[in-house]
């Protein structure tokens, strides 16, 4: 344990590091927006709400649109398979669906 008050130089030196990455993490952020003023991201969402993909639709680093996948929609009542090939192919597919979207609104972005 690290006591935070105390006079530990390896403490701090860790902590300008991070915010030294933060700084440049903030600036390639700032320099992608300016080189692809419209982009999308797909992230996994937490099993705890529902699994599945979250679509971001961004402007410029801004967030303007987006959607959620949750597993729930790609997955039947009823599986003929085993719940672990089930499970792959509802967040394939969930996936897909939000690639499809996403490249879709790019499309119409690059296009007007």
């Amino acid at each position: 344990m690290i006591d935070h008050n105390g006079g530990n130089n390896s403490n701090a030196r860790s902590e300008a590091t991070g915010l030294m990455a933060a700084r440049e993490a903030g600036a390639l952020g700032v320099a992608q927006a300016e080189q692809e003023p419209h982009r999308y991201e797909i992230t996994p969402r937490p099993v705890h709400l529902g699994g599945g993909w979250r679509l971001r639709l961004l402007e410029r680093g801004e967030e303007v649109g987006g959607g959620i996948f949750p597993l729930s929609a790609y997955l039947t009542p009823f599986p003929a398979s085993d719940d672990a090939s089930e499970r792959e192919m509802a967040e394939k597919d969930a996936r897909e669906d939000a690639l499809s979207e996403g490249s879709a609104w790019l499309a119409s972005k690059c296009n007007s």
